[in-house]
């Protein structure tokens, strides 16, 4: 008879313990029933789990449970703040780089240097094919930079050729299409001109 009292009274300070949480998380949220009842079964999980209460501590149970719930609501808060900043950086994105906004002339505009890009970038590779037409290692090390690879070490891999042949080829590549990239920014600053 004596245990079943004393079950009895446990579940009694359990309730009201319960009791004093959910209506703290319920002040907390301005009424919110659902997110209080939430945060109050957060609080008991956390309870259970992360924040065990320790017998003896300074402070009771029920300031120890407060204290859960207020951790838990802070966190909650930034987390929703941090959400609706990227949220918004993203809409601004979103507007900066939609086409909802630009009129079709600048749409047209940006799809014709879009185009006329690709082919400027398809001339300067066939041209430094034709330069390198002598080097076979420049020819390998070109096809695999077409692919993005770019690392002497991969390249010497996949060539067979040593690192130090890939390290000069690399640098011949570099400087020819530099000299070809200058050599067409002088033509069109020569077109500018007359």
């Amino acid at each position: 008879m004596d245990v079943e009292k004393s079950d009895r009274e446990k579940q009694k300070e359990l309730r009201a313990l319960y009791a004093g949480v959910f209506n703290a998380a319920r002040k907390m949220t301005r009424g919110n029933d659902d997110r209080a009842n939430d945060l109050t079964q957060q609080v008991f999980l956390r309870l259970a789990t992360t924040s065990p209460y320790v017998q003896g501590a300074k402070h009771g149970l029920a300031e120890h449970l407060h204290g859960i719930l207020w951790s838990l609501f802070a966190h909650e808060a930034a987390a929703h703040a941090t959400r609706r900043k990227n949220e918004r950086l993203a809409q601004e994105q979103h507007a900066a780089l939609s086409d909802a906004n630009r009129s079709a002339e600048a749409i047209a505009l940006d799809q014709g240097e879009r185009a006329r890009a690709e082919v400027r970038a398809m001339r300067h590779v066939a041209t430094l094919r034709a330069t390198c037409a002598g080097h076979a290692i420049d020819l390998e090390i070109i096809d695999l930079m077409e692919q993005e690879i770019t690392k002497p070490a991969e390249l010497a891999a996949k060539t067979g050729w040593s690192y130090a042949e890939v390290k000069v080829s690399r640098a011949r590549i570099l400087r020819i299409t530099k000299s070809i990239v200058a050599a067409e920014r002088d033509e069109d600053e020569a077109e500018e001109v007359t």
